[in-house]
């Protein structure tokens, strides 16, 4: 982990949870500032501090790198905060279940990144399995399900290779 944020806070040990919220407050407010290579740097070093001395708390990890995935979108580094958004997604699949509320938010985010990227039928894909497995699991009526859905029809109208058998 690079900056001094990693040198402050992952190579000395830890086994309190305060450090790493307190990371997360530094993180925010290094953005809030415009500070961002530092807010990355600090985010990171949160998530290898979750990993190295909190590597059960799989919740708190996922959040971390979901704040890394939104700092690197927002910057318009897709490439990168598609990856993150992969690995929170594999991380809730396994951790939660593939048919639970966060797995199937993960699986939103992932989206996002793809339709940023124009990469439409990976997109498609994906949506087209999280709607079966949130409609199985969470019902067809509830509001994830339906914005999978929302998503999947929207991926489906930008894309230039959609057909008339897609719609």
């Amino acid at each position: 982990v690079g900056g001094p944020w990693g040198e402050t806070f992952v190579d000395r040990p830890q086994s309190d949870v305060y450090r790493c919220k307190a990371m997360h407050h530094l993180t925010m407010a290094l953005l809030a500032n415009g500070r961002v290579d530092e807010a990355m740097d600090a985010g990171w070093a949160s998530v290898e501090t979750l990993r190295r001395f909190h590597p059960k708390q799989h919740g708190h990890i996922m959040q971390a790198l979901t704040q890394l995935a939104n700092v690197y979108a927002s910057q318009g580094k897709h490439v990168d905060a598609l990856n993150i958004r992969e690995e929170i997604f594999a991380g809730r699949k396994n951790y939660d279940g593939p048919g639970t509320r966060l797995a199937v938010c993960a699986a939103l985010h992932v989206n996002n990144s793809l339709q940023k990227m124009k990469r439409y039928a990976e997109a498609k894909t994906l949506l087209r399995t999280q709607w079966m497995v949130g409609k199985r699991t969470l019902g067809i009526d509830d509001h994830l399900v339906l914005n999978v859905c929302a998503n999947l029809t929207h991926c489906l109208s930008v894309d230039p290779a959609s057909t008339r058998e897609d719609l």
